[in-house]
Formats: C-alpha cells, structure tokens, sequence
C-alpha cells in the first residue's frame, strides 16, 4: 500500500492544527506565598529586592506576566511606585520585562498577595541562565515582606517541566533604584516577598490533541508495512 507525500503532508498539518488549536496555557507564579489570603507586608525597604534562581534545560522558559508584592492585598497608595524587572546575574535587565505598579495602575490581584501584569511587548523567552527577579519602591505606606530568614511562607522549591527547572538560589538587596542586588541577605532564597513572575506551561489537553492528530499517520504507516 502507497502512502502519498500529500496524503502525510495533510495529515501531519492537521496533527499540527490540533494540537496547536489547544495551545492555551498555564500560568505558574513562582515564588508565591503558602496563602489564599492576604498577608501584611512587615518592611519598608526602598531599595532593590532580588530573588536570585537558574533556569536548566534545553528549552529555557517562556514568561508571561511579572507582578509584585501588594501587603494587604489592597492596592498601592498615592505616592508608590513600584518597578519589578527580571536581571542576569551578570547585571543586565532582561529586555521588555520592566513592568511599573501604581495606584492608578494596580494590575491585577493574585496568588495571595501580588498584583500582575502583562510584559509589556508580550511573552518573554528566557533561555538557560541564572537570573533575578527584582522589585524596588516599597515604602512605609507599602511595605515588602521579609520572612527575617529561611525557612518562612514562601513557596520555593524547584519546579521542573519538561527537564526545564527553575532552581530558586537566594535573596539579595541592595539600596537606590532599581537594579541587581549584590548583598547577600543571608535567608536563603524565600526571604523577601517583593518580585514574582508567571511561565507558560501547555495545558494537558494540548498533548492529547497533538497525538489525536498523529494517530492517522501512525495507522496509515502500520497498513503500509502490512
């Protein structure tokens, strides 16, 4: 039996339709906070606070949104301006993932107590690396949380998909505008609640379709060799 190029060029695009058709995807804030609920910040530290990690892995990760800590999960207070922004940790902020928190612009409430947006230009790839996610701009009317060592709340950990991971490492600051910390806190990866970010993972359904998709190709090609 002969299978014609355009008999498995079509069913190859269909498999590729199907499985592209569910690509909706997931979100995974990480780090985030063992609560549903609101949690008080208890520090008023302006200056940049950074949640060091690596990403391993063939394929890196691809972020979507970027958020910050909001103590009290009630929104910001005229006057604060918070700036959140992923870093090498060779020093260099991460192109279109700057985002700016305001009460005029909260963004929206999440995973306890942060507020997130978009990037602004989009999703963010991020290949294999080690990198920080840092905020800066918390204040006395907006406070970060500092778990004052390790462990606290924070749900940290390692998080796989795929064999990509992301390794949480430490927890840096360091006074002025926003940039990388270099001062080691000495708490471990989980001890400021300021940044966090989302990654995109395939729902589950896009791995069943793309396979429902395949299944023709993989029938006609036992019929062949019958």
């Amino acid at each position: 039996m002969q299978i014609s190029r355009n008999f498995l060029s079509g069913v190859l695009a269909s498999a590729v339709v199907l499985g592209l058709s569910s690509a909706s995807k997931a979100q995974v804030p990480f780090p985030t906070f063992n609560t549903t609920g609101a949690l008080a910040g208890n520090q008023d530290f302006n200056g940049s606070l950074g949640t060091f990690f690596s990403i391993t892995g063939p394929a890196g990760l691809t972020l979507r949104d970027i958020g910050v800590f909001d103590s009290g999960a009630n929104g910001f207070q005229s006057g604060t301006t918070l700036q959140v922004a992923i870093f090498t940790q060779a020093g260099v902020q991460v192109t279109d993932t700057l985002q700016t928190f305001t009460q005029g612009s909260p963004g929206t409430l999440d995973a306890g107590s942060y507020r997130f947006k978009a990037l602004p230009n989009g999703d963010v790839h991020l290949p294999s690396g080690s990198y920080a996610v840092v905020a800066q701009g918390f204040n006395t009317n907006d406070m970060n949380y500092n778990s004052g060592g390790f462990p606290s709340s924070i749900n940290v950990g390692e998080f796989a998909f795929l064999g990509n991971n992301i390794v949480w490492e430490s927890s840096y600051y360091e006074n002025g505008p926003l940039q990388l910390p270099t001062i080691n806190s000495g708490g471990g990866a989980d001890r400021f609640g300021a940044g966090v970010f989302t990654v995109m993972i395939p729902e589950p359904g896009t791995f069943a379709l793309l396979g429902l998709g395949l299944a023709p190709i993989a029938l006609a090609i036992r019929r062949r060799r019958k």
